[in-house]
């Protein structure tokens, strides 16, 4: 099979080919261009320094002999004389070792007799001087013997300076020339392997992406309700698999579609029995309970006391019948997005407060320690506090019911990023593992939770009203050790 993979594979190894051939080339010039740069560095410069440093030698004890005429010989100038003496031997003898020009030898062998000369000459006028001889004596042998002896020394040394940065010239001149032509040469051959990469490119490319726009065009009419389109199969590669499997795929998709729309339906008829449930039982119940109350009100002396304990039976029903219903029905409005949301500035610490206060007589009776603690102390947000609050108030009913004798129940509120997270801690039984990601969802009751009247929309409701706030709620429970439940809200809503 003549492959997507073996038509990208062979572009690229070709690319790879010409970049080599492009990196071996430039490595070929580049090292013969440092071969100059290497001698300039290595030979040439030390031979300078070295030219320097003894015309620099030579000056420095001249200077010495100058003084020793105008002042008379001392022990420090003749030390210092000798000092000198030794540095330009010893720079001598670095450029000889740095011979690498044929008129070097000539040059170095010609100073180095000059200087034996010099030193012998340079003795004598230190014996003359020693020898109490005359200051114009002394100046006259150093003007007419000595000086022209230095003055010769400086010409070699200024020679041999000259010489190596000719030296040093020319070898820049040939590192030039071979640049040059070396950038022409890599110039030309990049542009070459520009043009042939770019007609490469385009043609590899249009062999990629012709059947890549059939299929795009092919999925766009699918997008437009068109499900009954195929790609054609044109090619014997990847894309022509990806086209055969999407053909496939198209098929089951009608199938799916017709499944889906009657799922649609099915769901949308379950919301509108749940609200006409809702809206069927509020009336009947609100009457019922009327009817009870003014039996067990106006006509108890007239009643048995069985008749009594049957009619509160039944109030209780009717009680918990109508908070199903009302339940359900804000439900099926949050579920539906028609429940209105009045968003307004909140101070979480007054609504915590809010929240806790019909709790009072529940958590005095189970002796109950409640810790609040906030950070900062004063967070706001903007949200909707009657929704908020009945968060609040299910996950502290939660907790209080869930706490032992004297437990104690944290409430906890920071500011993480820019979210409000906020979390109500119990010393509970907590929740089995496998039930935690059930505990949300409509009509559950995991484990210790199920009671009388709990019909299981409360968590169901919470998960509803944060995601109306864009936020998340979750639950931490460890089993014997308590639950934590956690919602988080971002501030600006």
């Amino acid at each position: 099979m003549n492959s997507l993979s073996y038509k990208i594979g062979l572009g690229y190894f070709i690319i790879i080919i010409l970049n080599i051939s492009i990196a071996i080339f430039a490595v070929y010039h580049i090292n013969q261009l440092s071969e100059p740069i290497d001698q300039i560095l290595k030979e040439n410069y030390r031979n300078i320094k070295s030219a320097e440093q003894m015309k620099e030698a030579l000056t420095s004890q001249e200077m010495i002999q100058l003084t020793m005429v105008e002042r008379g010989m001392d022990s420090s100038l003749v030390n210092n004389f000798r000092h000198h003496k030794t540095e330009f031997n010893n720079w001598h003898e670095n450029a000889v070792n740095g011979i690498s020009l044929p008129r070097e030898p000539v040059i170095l062998d010609s100073l180095k007799l000059l200087y034996s000369n010099y030193l012998q000459k340079s003795d004598s006028l230190q014996n003359f001087i020693l020898c109490d001889m005359t200051y114009k004596e002394s100046k006259s042998y150093h003007f007419i013997i000595i000086l022209p002896l230095a003055t010769e020394i400086n010409l070699l040394c200024v020679q041999m300076k000259e010489l190596n940065e000719q030296a040093i010239f020319n070898a820049d001149n040939k590192a030039r020339g071979i640049s040059f032509q070396a950038n022409a040469l890599i110039g030309t051959f990049s542009v070459f392997a520009i043009l042939f990469s770019i007609i490469a490119g385009i043609y590899f490319t249009q062999s990629i992406i012709r059947p890549v726009n059939k299929t795009t065009e092919t999925v766009r009419k699918i997008r437009r309700g068109q499900f009954n389109q195929k790609i054609p199969i044109t090619t014997n590669d990847e894309i022509a698999e990806l086209g055969i499997e999407f053909n496939r795929m198209t098929d089951r998709l009608d199938k799916h579609i017709r499944d889906v729309s009657g799922l649609k339906k099915l769901d949308q008829m379950k919301s509108d029995f749940m609200s006409t449930i809702s809206h069927e039982f509020k009336t009947p119940l609100t009457s019922i309970n009327l009817t009870i109350d003014i039996l067990l009100n106006q006509k108890a002396e007239q009643l048995s006391s069985q008749q009594k304990e049957l009619l509160i039976l039944a109030k209780e029903d009717c009680t918990r019948l109508t908070n199903f219903a009302r339940e359900l029905l804000e439900l099926s409005k949050l579920e539906s997005g028609t429940k209105p949301m009045h968003f307004e500035k909140i101070n979480i610490s007054d609504l915590i407060d809010f929240s806790m206060q019909p709790f009072k007589i529940m958590r005095e009776q189970k002796s109950i320690t409640i810790n609040v603690k906030l950070n900062p102390v004063d967070i706001e947000l903007k949200g909707d506090r009657n929704n908020l609050s009945r968060v609040i108030s299910n996950m502290l009913d939660n907790a209080i019911n869930h706490s032992k004798q004297g437990g104690r129940i944290d409430i906890s509120a920071s500011q993480e990023n820019d979210n409000l997270r906020f979390s109500i801690a119990d010393q509970g039984v907590g929740i089995p593992a496998q039930s935690i990601d059930l505990v949300f969802d409509k009509f559950i009751q995991v484990g210790s939770a199920r009671k009388k009247g709990n019909i299981g929309l409360g968590l169901a409701i919470c998960k509803e009203i944060i995601s109306m706030h864009k936020g998340k709620i979750w639950v931490e429970s460890e089993l014997g050790k308590g639950s934590t439940f956690i919602f988080t809200i971002p501030f600006g809503l």
